[in-house]
């Protein structure tokens, strides 16, 4: 039977009733279910702001803290840069010091020779003196004896010269005998007297030497006490650079011999002698091997003060062998390359790291020849400021730029083999180019270098490759996923503000973008961002 077809019946009124009380129940339920409901999502909405704001806060303290930590290292970065450009200062007053400290060695040496020499001849001078001194001692005796021997012959002939007045008056004869007397007393006193103006004139000669010797003693007692004056040195005793330059000039004109840049010989090919001590010796007119080959130990000593030289550094080298043998038609004789190969020399100089003798020329050869291969080929055009480089100066770029070595890019290539022939090339202080770190240094500032030149590039294209748009159009480029608020604010720099300027990106810009903000090479590829700026500048 069907139920509703009466609803009129009991049972319908019943079943009715029972549904409208279930359904008005459910809905009382409902309405508290959802209310409880309601207050839940509330209170976890509340719970949720709060944590919001706490967080807000939170950012604004990182954010002041960050800003704080970017000035102390911006500080400490200055701070950086001005202690390592006085760590290379002091370093090249190290070297100049260890020159000076090698140079004063030398110097002590020449004086302690000079004084020993010193002392030999004031031992000599004394001996000679006491000599002098004795000898004319005895003089004067000999003076004084013969001086009484002649008063006894004048008396003797006064005598003489009476008895023969008397006998001329009293008898003819003995006035003969007596004459004849008088005549032998007359010839003694003759040659006493001679003999008397003899030691006189022997004696005067003796005391002049005896004053020599007097003058000679104090002359060689005053210059030892000025040698052994440490540091001291008087313009009287020792010869000015301008006076050392003087007597070159003269010596030029006589056995040196004279000579003009036309007729210029390579100075360079005698070792020991770079670029840099070829101009001081053209600049005092010595031009050629011929001039060189006639230098004496006077000619080396005005030079080497000339050119404010290593002293000894001329002997040692063997400029003037070496100036023979090329003046000659003949290369450098192979003896003494082989001597110079075998001695290993080792300049030693107290407190400074040891310093081995190199052929500067082959090494020069070996780095030009690197060049080309394993470092790239740049001209002067391309030239970079490598006095950027700590421990390079104007002097050092100089020397680098002459082996062709212009750029950053060249310098950052070195290896370690490549920084011992460059030192060696330009006659550096051993593993100074390590210890300064110039590949690092080449390879940050060719980054930057990089960096500058994709920026101007990037800015020239928008408006054109790349859609132009400014900061009020900014969108947030930190939804794209790899780009964060510090990349963000380099991109920005840029002048690329947009989802739809980074979806234009393509291949050259992509690379350029790397640069110009100094990323990961291939990371803008890999995170997809030219794909997400697309979707985004779609949807927003």
């Amino acid at each position: 039977m069907n139920i509703f077809s009466n609803l009129t019946s009991p049972d319908s009124i019943y079943i009715f009733l029972w549904l409208l009380g279930a359904f008005i129940l459910g809905l009382i339920v409902g309405w508290f279910t959802w209310g409880t409901a309601k207050r839940r999502l509330e209170e976890t909405l509340a719970t949720l702001n709060a944590e919001h704001l706490a967080l807000n806060g939170e950012y604004d303290t990182v954010k002041l803290e960050l800003a704080g930590v970017k000035a102390a290292h911006t500080e400490l970065q200055a701070d950086y840069t001005w202690k390592a450009q006085r760590l290379h200062d002091i370093e090249a007053e190290k070297g100049d010091l260890h020159t000076e400290i090698y140079s004063l060695k030398d110097k002590l040496k020449a004086e302690i020779k000079a004084k020993t020499t010193l002392e030999n001849q004031m031992e000599g001078l004394n001996a000679s003196y006491n000599d002098a001194k004795s000898e004319t001692e005895v003089l004067e005796l000999k003076v004084k004896d013969f001086e009484a021997e002649l008063k006894a012959a004048a008396k003797s002939n006064t005598k003489l010269t009476n008895q023969l007045e008397k006998s001329k008056l009293a008898h003819g004869s003995d006035a003969e005998s007596t004459g004849s007397d008088l005549k032998k007393a007359n010839v003694k006193i003759a040659i006493l007297e001679g003999n008397v103006e003899g030691l006189k004139e022997q004696l005067g000669l003796t005391k002049a030497n005896l004053a020599d010797c007097q003058a000679a003693q104090t002359g060689l007692s005053a210059a030892a006490i000025m040698t052994e004056a440490e540091g001291e040195e008087s313009s009287e005793e020792e010869m000015s650079i301008k006076d050392s330059k003087a007597a070159i000039t003269t010596a030029l004109g006589g056995a040196i011999g004279m000579a003009s840049a036309d007729e210029k010989d390579d100075l360079t090919q005698i070792n020991g002698i770079g670029e840099f001590i070829e101009d001081k010796l053209n600049d005092l007119g010595i031009y050629k091997f011929e001039q060189i080959s006639n230098f004496d130990d006077a000619m080396i000593a005005n030079l080497t003060r000339a050119i404010e030289f290593f002293p000894g550094r001329i002997e040692r080298d063997e400029w003037v062998p070496q100036a023979k043998e090329l003046s000659s038609g003949n290369s450098v004789s192979s003896s003494i390359l082989e001597d110079l190969e075998e001695e290993d020399e080792i300049i030693e100089v107290e407190g400074a790291p040891t310093v081995k003798k190199v052929d500067v020329e082959a090494a020069k050869e070996i780095v030009k020849s690197k060049i080309g291969s394993t470092i790239p080929i740049a001209t002067a055009d391309e030239k970079d400021d490598l006095k950027l480089i700590s421990g390079v100066g104007p002097l050092i770029e100089d020397k680098l730029n002459d082996l062709g070595l212009f750029t950053y890019e060249q310098i950052s290539l070195f290896d370690s083999e490549l920084e011992n022939r460059v030192t060696d090339a330009i006659e550096f202080f051993p593993g100074r180019i390590k210890r300064d770190g110039w590949v690092k240094q080449a390879k940050e500032l060719l980054k930057q270098k990089k960096a500058d030149i994709a920026s101007v590039q990037l800015k020239a294209m928008i408006g054109g490759k790349i859609s132009a748009a400014t900061a009020d159009e900014k969108d947030d480029l930190k939804v794209i996923s790899g780009v964060g608020p510090f990349i963000e604010e380099k991109i920005n720099r840029l002048g690329i503000y947009s989802y739809k300027q980074i979806s234009e990106f393509d291949e050259e810009i992509i690379k350029l973008v790397t640069d110009a903000i100094m990323f990961f090479p291939g990371r803008i590829i890999r995170d997809g961002w030219v794909a997400q700026a697309a979707e985004l500048h779609t949807t927003k």
